[in-house]
């Protein structure tokens, strides 16, 4: 498609908004958006009450941005009407639809659109995550979508899988021997993938009391980031390729320990904080999940015995998110009887904030003094680019329109990333739900320390 019409269903949300627009608009200003926009809601809105709405101020970009009102549970007949105009209007060649809607309302979406004329054709879709709550849920919503929708024309998105430093994950282990020829069991001790956020469930009761910590974020996000840590080269550097490795280390994927926990109430810098409990919306006798920590082992020849751990937390001391690989303690055996933890080689990917790429090693400090000193060999992409990069949404707006799947999962990743989570919390029904302070480094047990 060169100029497809994008049909944004979702069109008066938040995430529309306050990302989705942005993005559009970024994309527009470097000259790679020509294509129009067709916001969709159920707000009584006309095209200019929309552009207000959606806070588009630029006077060229919003010549390509138009409103129509529908409801998914009513005649498509108004919104067939307005896309016909603006695809005679524009010379379009295709459409991109774009659900950014509750996960409640994505079957019903894709019936509307069934009982449409607007599936016919040149045509993608998009869907914001969760892709189902559950494995059965997510089997259904596939199955939905098969019925309309070929594979290669869905796009599920996680933005996560946007962002600059996850991108680059790839990289720096392929293009770069000095990584990847260590990158195996033979010489890597373990490794961890940390997303610690420090504001609690912010108004999202009704979300976040289906969903937990570990359908949160980390049956997607940090499934994902440890699908490109883990996976194999794959034979060349396109989507297919890379999403039959990332499916082969879902699929090899093992829990092992797991810890549970749940903020509560406590005092920060003076002022209190709500706990998990006294959040609106929150049921008094909530089980809840706030934080994990998951141990996990990847059962391929590269990665056997290897520890996969993933810690992911609301209410934290601090906001970060970081994929840490620690080497194994090799040479500094010859210089040391007893190596402390803190001097062990580590490669750390920081994703979020300040993105950038650290490398700890051992050095001899300047003297008499012969014991090896862990220092840090750090670069932010502020620093060395001038910039951090692009926003996640810009990035994967720009690959939904070239067509190009490797930042979108496949359904056998999702299928296979849910049949691990459907089992995680299967174990987790014996595991005691731990408490931790907000604004703590998580529960006394397990405490997530930041390198």
């Amino acid at each position: 498609m060169k100029k497809p019409l994008l049909i944004l269903f979702g069109g008066t949300g938040d995430l529309a908004r306050k990302k989705l627009f942005p993005s559009l608009q970024a994309l527009f200003d470097q000259g790679k958006l020509s294509s129009p926009v067709l916001g969709v809601g159920r707000k009584p809105f006309s095209d200019e009450e929309f552009k207000k709405f959606a806070e588009i101020n630029d006077e060229e970009f919003s010549k390509q941005v138009f409103y129509a009102i529908a409801d998914v549970s009513a005649s498509p007949e108004v919104l067939i009407k307005k896309v016909e105009q603006l695809e005679k209007e524009f010379k379009t060649d295709g459409r991109i639809f774009y659900i950014a809607l509750g996960a409640e309302v994505f079957i019903p979406t894709l019936k509307f659109l069934e009982k449409s004329s607007l599936v016919k054709g040149n045509k993608r879709i998009a869907l914001e995550k969760p892709f189902g709550t559950d494995l059965k849920s997510a089997v259904e919503l596939n199955k939905a979508l098969s019925k309309i929708f070929r594979e290669e024309e869905i796009y599920r998105v996680d933005h996560y899988l946007g962002k600059e430093l996850v991108e680059n994950i790839l990289i720096l282990r392929f293009a770069n021997p000095l990584f990847e020829h260590l990158w195996k069991k033979e010489n890597i001790e373990k490794v961890e993938i940390i997303m610690a956020e420090t504001e609690g469930i912010e108004n999202r009761a009704d979300y976040y009391e289906s969903a937990g910590a570990l359908r949160d974020v980390v049956q997607n996000h940090l499934l994902q980031v440890l699908s490109l840590v883990a996976m194999d080269p794959p034979l060349k550097f396109e989507a297919d390729q890379i999403r039959e490795q990332k499916v082969k280390v879902m699929k090899a994927l093992v829990p092992d320990g797991i810890v549970l926990g749940q903020y509560e109430q406590s005092v920060v810098d003076g002022k209190e904080r709500k706990g998990y409990l006294e959040e609106k919306g929150v049921k008094p006798d909530s089980k809840t999940e706030t934080y994990v920590e998951l141990t996990s082992f990847v059962n391929t020849e590269r990665w056997n015995d290897v520890p996969f751990v993933i810690k992911a937390g609301k209410g934290l001391k601090k906001r970060f998110a970081e994929v840490n690989i620690i080497f194994k303690d090799v040479v500094c055996r010859y210089f040391c009887s007893d190596q402390e933890r803190e001097g062990k080689n580590m490669l750390k990917i920081r994703i979020q904030p300040n993105p950038g790429v650290g490398i700890r090693i051992n050095m001899k400090m300047p003297g008499f003094q012969r014991d090896p000193v862990p220092v840090w060999i750090s670069g932010a992409h502020a620093e060395l680019f001038g910039s951090e990069g692009i926003e996640a949404y810009v990035r994967l707006f720009k690959e939904l329109f070239l067509g190009e799947l490797s930042v979108f999962p496949h359904w056998e990743e999702i299928e296979a990333s849910w049949k691990f989570i459907d089992e995680v919390k299967k174990r987790a029904k014996s595991i005691p739900l731990l408490t931790y302070p907000v604004g703590s480094d998580g529960p006394k047990e397990t405490f997530l320390k930041k390198r």
